[in-house]
This record gives C-alpha cells, sequence and structure tokens, in this order.
C-alpha cells in the first residue's frame, strides 16, 4: 500500500476529501452525546477518531478510515497494479463492490483502469486477511491461485452471491478468489476435485487446472480476457473446457427472484449436446441447454436467468426482453445494424411509441454498458437544466439566461446569431467546445450560428452548448457524467484524445468527454461524414480511414453497407470541424473538410499529384484520406497541419502556471504572419501555442520547453 496522508504528528491530519484540517479527539468524551457515524465506512464512531474542528461540519472518521492510503495494491485487484485508488461514493454513484454488489460506504476503491471496486468495509477487512492467502494447488502441482479466506463478514453476501460449486448460498465461512470471480464454501473447496466424468463429455474425463490462457466454455459458451487467471476443468485430448463455476449448472430453474427469470414455467436442465437455436437470444448452441416443456423453449445455460428490464447506454428508455416479437415487420437491431430474427428473443423498448429493438448479444455483451432495472417505471426526467431564464420572446426561446458555469458577479448572456458576413470574419470560439461560433454548436447541425455572449465579457457560448444539461447520461458507457469546467486547467479528453480548455462532462475521476464528443450521437446520418450512415461500434478496432491511424481500445464509428471494404472513423476525425479558418492556405475563405467522394477524378495523373500536395507542410498527402479544401482558391491541406497543435485550447484561456511576480498565466498562439516569440526560459522560438503573462512580458513554452 503506498500514498498516506500528509501526517503533522500523531494527533493532525489533512486529508484530501475535506476541506479543513482533523484532530485526534475521543467522541466519548465530548461534552455534546450525540451519536455520530464515520463519513468514510458508514459505521459508528466511537473513542478515538479523527474530528473537524468546526462544529458545523460534523465530520468524523475512524483512525484506520482516515489513514487509509490513497493507491492499494489491493489482494483481490493485483492485475492493474498502482491504479486501484480511493474515491467518494458522490462521484461514483453507479459502481456496486464487486464482491458485496453493496452501495453502503462513503469511501472505496476504483480502479482506474476496469470497473473493479470495493467498499470500504470489504477492503479493510480483506486487506487485514493479506497474510491468510491460501493456495489450491492442482494434481501436478504446477498451477497455485490465491484465495482469501474469511469468515462473519456480511449478511448480504451471503444473501446475494451463491457458492461457485454447488450454487447454494454462501455460509460464513467463505473462500474468495482474485477478482472475486468465484466465491466458495469452505467445505466446497476443502473437496473440490482435480478429476470429474462430466455428462457433456463422456469421453475423457476432465482434469483441473488454472491458468490465463484464453479458453472458451463449452456450457456458457463464452471465452475470457487472457489477463483473468481462471480455474477450468480441461481434456487436453479434446482441448474442452469447461469453467469451474459453469460445471454443475442447477437443473431446474423455478425461483424467479433469487435467479432473475422471467418466464411462467420452470426450466429444466437438458445435458445432452445437440445442436439447437436459443429461444431467447437467436443464436446457435450446441452444448448444455434448459427447456421449458410447457413452451418448447430451448435455451443457453445463460440465457435461462437474462434480466427482464435493462437500461443501455445508447438508449433513453429502458428495454424488455421478449422471447416473442408481437410486430412481425423487419427490424434493424439498433446496436449492430444487422436484422432482428422476430421469432426469436431480443430486447425492445417498452415506450409504445418507440420501435427501438437490440439482440439480446448486442445489449448485454459488456456489462460497462447497461444497468439491470428494477422498475420498469423508471423515472426519465431530471431537473438538470445548466441555466436560468431571465427573459424570453413571445416564442418561448430564453433570449437571457444565467449559466451556471458563467456566474460571476451576475454576468448575464443575451441570445445573438451571426449573419452571413460575420460568419467569414469573427474569430471568436466558444468557450464551451472551443470551436468557431461561427459553426453550430447544435448536435443536429442547424445552418444558423445562434450564439449566447456575455453582457460583462468577452464570454461565449453556442445556443447548443448553452443548453447543455448540467446531467447527462452519454451512450459510450452507462454512468451518469456531470457538466463542468476547469477555468485554470487543461484537460485531455478520453475519446478523441485531444486536450482542451472549456467544459467537459465527468464520469467518476478517470473520464472527461469534451463537449464535441459529448455531443457526438452514436448513429450519425447519411452524407454528415459518410455516404451511407455510420454507427459507434465498441467492439471495431480497424484501421481509421479518415487518417490511416490504427484504432485502439476505445472503439470505432463503422459503415455496415460498404460491403467491399470496412469504413472505420475514429472519434478524432468524427469530430472535426466541418469548416475552419486558416491564413496560410486561403485568408478570405474558409476551408470545408472533404470527407468522402473526390472532385480530382477529372485532372490527369500530372495535376492529381500536384493537387494531392499540403499547401502547409508541402509534403504529398493521401488522397483517400481526409482533408481541407478551398474550392474557389483550389488549395488544400492535411488537417492536422489546419489544426496546429493544441487546436482546442482556446487563446486567453488562465493557466495555473505564474511568472516570478505571481501573477496567472494566460494561453497565447503566435499568429501565422508574426515572428515567433522568443521563450523566456530557454530562449528559443515558440512556434505555435505558448504561455504568457502580457504585463511582464514573460513567455514560455508550453506544456514544457523542447
Amino acid at each position: 500500500m503506498e500514498g498516506k496522508w500528509e501526517i503533522d504528528d500523531v494527533l493532525h491530519l489533512k486529508h484530501r476529501f475535506h476541506q479543513h484540517p482533523l484532530t485526534l479527539v475521543d467522541i466519548n468524551q465530548s461534552e455534546e452525546k450525540v451519536a455520530a457515524n464515520c463519513q468514510g465506512c458508514g459505521q459508528v464512531v466511537s473513542g478515538q477518531c479523527f474530528s473537524c474542528a468546526n462544529s458545523d461540519c460534523n465530520y468524523h472518521l475512524h483512525q484506520k478510515c482516515a489513514q487509509l492510503p490513497f493507491i492499494n495494491n489491493h489482494p483481490l485487484h493485483l492485475k492493474h497494479r498502482g491504479y486501484f485508488f480511493l474515491g467518494r461514493r458522490h462521484a461514483y454513484p453507479e459502481y456496486a463492490c464487486t464482491l458485496c454488489k453493496e452501495k453502503s460506504s462513503a469511501f472505496l476503491y476504483v480502479c482506474g483502469l476496469c470497473y473493479f471496486c470495493l467498499d470500504i468495509n470489504c477492503a479493510l477487512y480483506l486487506s487485514n486477511k493479506v497474510g491468510e492467502n491460501f493456495f489450491y494447488q492442482s494434481k501436478d502441482e504446477a498451477h497455485q491461485l490465491a484465495f482469501i479466506f474469511f469468515e462473519n463478514h456480511k449478511d448480504k453476501l451471503i444473501k446475494i452471491v451463491p457458492c461457485s460449486w454447488c450454487h447454494e448460498p454462501l455460509a460464513d465461512s467463505t473462500y474468495v478468489s482474485a477478482e472475486c470471480k468465484f466465491h466458495l464454501h469452505k467445505s466446497c473447496f476443502d473437496e473440490l476435485p482435480t478429476q470429474i466424468d462430466h455428462p457433456c463429455h463422456r469421453t475423457h474425463p476432465l482434469m483441473l487446472e488454472f491458468d490465463n490462457k484464453n479458453r472458451f466454455c463449452k456450457i456458457c459458451q463464452e471465452g475470457d480476457d487472457y489477463e483473468q487467471n481462471l480455474f477450468y476443468y480441461h481434456c487436453v485430448a479434446c482441448n474442452f473446457d469447461i469453467h469451474l463455476q459453469c460445471i454443475w449448472p442447477r437443473p431446474v430453474i423455478e425461483d424467479h427472484k433469487r435467479y432473475h427469470i422471467h418466464h411462467e414455467h420452470p426450466f429444466m436442465l437438458h445435458w445432452r449436446r445437440d445442436s439447437f437455436t436459443c429461444d431467447a437470444c437467436g443464436t446457435n448452441g450446441n452444448s448444455a441447454s434448459y427447456v421449458c416443456c410447457a413452451c418448447h423453449l430451448q435455451v443457453h445455460v445463460n440465457c435461462a436467468s437474462l434480466p427482464r428490464t435493462i437500461k443501455i447506454s445508447r438508449h433513453d428508455h429502458p428495454l424488455s426482453h421478449k422471447y416473442f416479437f408481437n410486430n412481425k415487420k423487419e427490424h434493424d437491431c439498433q446496436v449492430c445494424f444487422e436484422q432482428v430474427k422476430t421469432e426469436y428473443g431480443n430486447y425492445q423498448c417498452l415506450k409504445a411509441d418507440c420501435n427501438y429493438v437490440a439482440h439480446v448479444e448486442c445489449a448485454t455483451l459488456d456489462p460497462s454498458l447497461y444497468d439491470v432495472i428494477e422498475d420498469e417505471n423508471l423515472g426519465e426526467d431530471m431537473d438538470c437544466s445548466s441555466f436560468r431564464v431571465i427573459e424570453q420572446n413571445k416564442d418561448g426561446e430564453a433570449t437571457k439566461i444565467r449559466h451556471f458555469l458563467h456566474d460571476e458577479d451576475e454576468h448575464d448572456l443575451v441570445l445573438l446569431v451571426l449573419d452571413d458576413q460575420m460568419k467569414q470574419h469573427d474569430s471568436r470560439c466558444c468557450d464551451g467546445c472551443v470551436v468557431s461560433l461561427s459553426i453550430s454548436g447544435s448536435a443536429e447541425g442547424s445552418d444558423r450560428p445562434f450564439y449566447y455572449s456575455c453582457l460583462k465579457c468577452d464570454f461565449v457560448l453556442h445556443k447548443g452548448c448553452a443548453v447543455l444539461p448540467k446531467k447527462k447520461h452519454h451512450w459510450y458507457h452507462r454512468f451518469l457524467n456531470t457538466l463542468q469546467s476547469d477555468k485554470n486547467d487543461i484537460f485531455d479528453c478520453n475519446l478523441c484524445g485531444h486536450s482542451c480548455s472549456g467544459f467537459y462532462y465527468q464520469s467518476g475521476i478517470r473520464m472527461k468527454l469534451c463537449l464535441r464528443c459529448a455531443k457526438t450521437p452514436s448513429i450519425i446520418k447519411s452524407g454528415q461524414v459518410h455516404k451511407h450512415k455510420v454507427f459507434f461500434d465498441h467492439r471495431c478496432l480497424e484501421q481509421c480511414n479518415a487518417c490511416g491511424r490504427s484504432i485502439d481500445e476505445m472503439g470505432s464509428f463503422r459503415c455496415k453497407d460498404c460491403n467491399s471494404s470496412s469504413f472505420t472513423l475514429d472519434f478524432a476525425c468524427v469530430t472535426l470541424p466541418p469548416t475552419i479558418e486558416h491564413k496560410s492556405v486561403c485568408d478570405q475563405h474558409l476551408l470545408q473538410l472533404i470527407t468522402y467522394g473526390t472532385e480530382q477524378e477529372e485532372y490527369s495523373e500530372s495535376e492529381q499529384a500536384y493537387c494531392n500536395i499540403c499547401e502547409i507542410c508541402e509534403t504529398k498527402r493521401d488522397p483517400k484520406h481526409w482533408y481541407y479544401h478551398c474550392a474557389i482558391c483550389d488549395t488544400s491541406a492535411h488537417p492536422n497541419c489546419v489544426l496546429g497543435n493544441y487546436p482546442f485550447i482556446k487563446t486567453s484561456a488562465p493557466f495555473w502556471f505564474s511568472c516570478d511576480n505571481h501573477h496567472r498565466l494566460s494561453f497565447a498562439r503566435k499568429k501565422i504572419y508574426e515572428c515567433p516569440p522568443q521563450c523566456s526560459e530557454c530562449a528559443k522560438h515558440c512556434q505555435d501555442l505558448f504561455l504568457e503573462c502580457a504585463p511582464c512580458n514573460y513567455i514560455r513554452h508550453y506544456p514544457y520547453c523542447p
């Protein structure tokens, strides 16, 4: 463990989650005999604890909670060492403890690279057991896996999590594996066989093995991540594998509440390995299954307990699983846009006037992209307006507002519109998305650039940026995002990868979305960035057609109609401004982003070679990639050359660096025809974006000197 808090002495502590210093006191000896709860674990405080001296705070922490390390290399989550850090519940409201499934404590440990988390009570209990790890050895003693043994931990855990071997409720003595992949009774752990005969593989016995190979379970028909270390029963001769937790499915599933089944009849286990099409999801199976004799349904083992109602990140309304499609018209899945088989099960929108449909596999493929919900009448509206209306016109349109991220000294914003002449010469950028005001800020791409301008300063916002809500669910993940702005710092957008100033949506600590990405829909209509409709696919990791770069694990937009060759776009290219100003390329007109199609077919081969030269860097550009172009002046350039370094950091935006006179620095950018300024630190010239203090004539490179 590492990352201890700053402790002045044994009696005083400065904690990052509280604004005042904390002092070690004996709460039982305080004058106010009022019961207090720890702000970390939520349990009652008694005896010595750290408390805030400010009586209005009523803030208390157990000693063990106050001195928790910020970074915790916990034995249950060692695959991401150094990224398991302490957080506060209000920053991660959707995160449930991976072990006990609760959202109880105010503090929790969360992983910065995945969705693994532990509430403080589980983390504290298990951390005390680090020295008591138990190892299960396979028969050949070649593989070992650390288990942590604990007793009398939580009644809730016993009710929610069944034993991975016998599927019965957990007793108070339990073994839990790394990553909480499975839990075992002490008796099941002690008697776990190293060799079994199984009805799904009668040819050879199966041997218990443990490794991190990417094996495919023949029962649940799912593979596993290479980084996961799991137990399997394996046949070497036939390359046949079954998860430990899948080895003995329950013979009958009829407890609707416990096993989440929403079919009115019991499901009976059918061991015979026959090929079938699952009536719940419409995909093929060839292993053990569950059958309903009354309805003649046959489903995968996993599909027997599909949740009835879920809320996926891509759709605003809850979806309900149906075994049969009432409407026999052809429908496309709104995730992969392939046809849905109406004779098999799928997820359908609960709203009567909404035709949203998704394959079961598409809707539930990634647990981080959906929530299981119990209340089908889940409220959709919440009061999250980001502005207050001061004045409005007769049509009800807000003409003067007060925005919560620009509420300094009663600065009001008034609604204005750029005319055609102003579009050509107005170089101002929106303080929200840091894109030119001449480009509409609405998600629909309206041609009328309305914007709000402050009456007391130069703060401006696209209308589309000004009306964005304080809280918003984004289709990229299932967690709630909050609109924020750090006026003295820069953030990196997790989707497009650009360093940005302005507004952003944040979920927890690790996920920040710039407004350009936050406003990008998951489905982009035909004609906007491609001749066909494109949609986002988390699984699509092919090369981007617009820039040629490889796409990382974030996923990408793709077109399903381009059958001859795949068409893929990354977030950075999808969110490129459709028009942009660049004086060195064309000092009279805006440049247009050329996305699909080309007008060079009429040119000769030699003329095409000349046309494919970037006007800025004077190197050859790939004609298959996107570029900026002025049709009037017939000039073109690479998008990266036109944008320059840090294109979405607004000039004049303040930064937390200070000069020698303790003045806050602000961003500036060298004009095209200006001589580059000299850095006050290294004496080299600043070619693009830099930091300056105008009163002190102080200039320095950003982010550091070369």
